[in-house]
């Protein structure tokens, strides 16, 4: 094989493991910098209602929840936890506590490059929000 043609081997292995997610950068999750963000708590709120969310039952302004880390803030709408996170690079730790320690039996997390939404089903509005299941 001529280096042309092992190069071009090389691109399309290194492609097809990162589009499978086995190469570097396959963890959606875990890379949340094309992910969309908010900036805010309330702008994060706003959108999840404009999206079709409801937050009749509604706490804001939440910090210092089990494993939210202390710039965190949080909000409670009815059958979601919506969280916003300053410091976008804090998203990835607090999905895998999410994960391990399943507050929510059966939880749905969707994730944003800066917020993650858990619910207790499936929500289109946390969807709409242009972020990934978790």
């Amino acid at each position: 094989m001529s280096k042309k043609h092992s190069a071009v081997a090389v691109i399309l292995v290194a492609a097809t493991l990162a589009l499978t997610g086995c190469g570097p950068g396959g963890d959606s999750a875990g890379d949340n910098a094309a992910l969309s963000t908010f900036v805010s708590l309330a702008d994060l709120e706003d959108a999840y209602v404009n999206a079709g969310g409801t937050c009749a039952d509604h706490k804001a302004g939440l910090t210092g929840l089990g494993n939210l880390p202390a710039a965190a803030v949080a909000a409670f709408c009815d059958h979601a936890l919506l969280v916003f996170f300053p410091d976008a690079s804090e998203v990835v730790g607090y999905v895998a506590s999410q994960k391990a320690n399943e507050l929510i039996p059966n939880a749905v997390v969707t994730v944003g490059g800066n917020w993650v939404i858990t619910s207790s089903g499936p929500s289109s509005a946390a969807n709409a929000l242009g972020g990934e299941r978790a």
